[in-house]
């Protein structure tokens, strides 16, 4: 038994103590994976949905939150908690409002990741995290960049989307605001062609 944990415990310090080649790959899996994610999304149509990018946003601040539980430190904790707060924050308000507030929140978050060391101490976060999320937030910041450019109105909040949850006679009060028409006519027809 006690052969099993030396093996163990010098395994351990084998790959503590190996070389810190494993940095560039957390750029290129980064960049790697998160294209996959962004080509993914697209395909299948998840993209559709405004909401995408804010989420992922929200996810990807979280992250530093679960180091902080890993390295067990909970100053730390409230610190990342209050920061990943500040970017949910940015997050609803480029949802709610101009989405190209996520575009330069998610970029700035990949920067703020490779910077953040000069801040404060996360003892949780891989050596390898920083290049990572610098790498996969530039390019998804990028990827959406480049999607708003070709679709400008891709992510514009459309009055159709918000009323389709309504029942149909809220849907026609809402009719006779935005066309000038009056809503018991609207009613009428609709019931009549129904």
């Amino acid at each position: 038994m006690q052969l099993r944990s030396e093996v163990l415990i010098s395994g351990l310090r084998r790959v503590r103590a190996a070389p810190t080649g494993g940095l560039e790959n957390g750029y290129r899996i980064g960049v790697i994976l998160i294209l996959a994610v962004a080509v993914f999304s697209f395909v299948v149509g998840f993209e559709r949905d405004r909401a995408l990018y804010s989420t992922v946003l929200i996810v990807i601040a979280s992250y530093y939150a679960l180091f902080a539980v890993m390295g067990a430190s909970t100053r730390t904790l409230v610190i990342e908690s209050i920061v990943a707060g500040v970017f949910v924050l940015f997050a609803v308000l480029g949802f709610k409002g101009n989405y190209w507030l996520v575009v330069a929140v998610l970029i700035g978050h990949g920067v703020f990741d490779f910077v953040r060391y000069f801040f404060m101490d996360n003892p949780g976060v891989p050596k390898w995290w920083p290049g990572f999320c610098l790498a996969s937030d530039v390019v998804f910041g990028a990827w959406l960049t480049v999607r708003l450019m070709r679709q400008p109105n891709l992510f514009r909040r459309s009055w159709s989307k918000r009323v389709s949850v309504l029942d149909d006679e809220a849907v026609l009060v809402k009719l006779h605001r935005v066309g000038g028409c009056q809503a018991r006519e609207l009613l009428s027809c609709r019931i009549d062609h129904v």
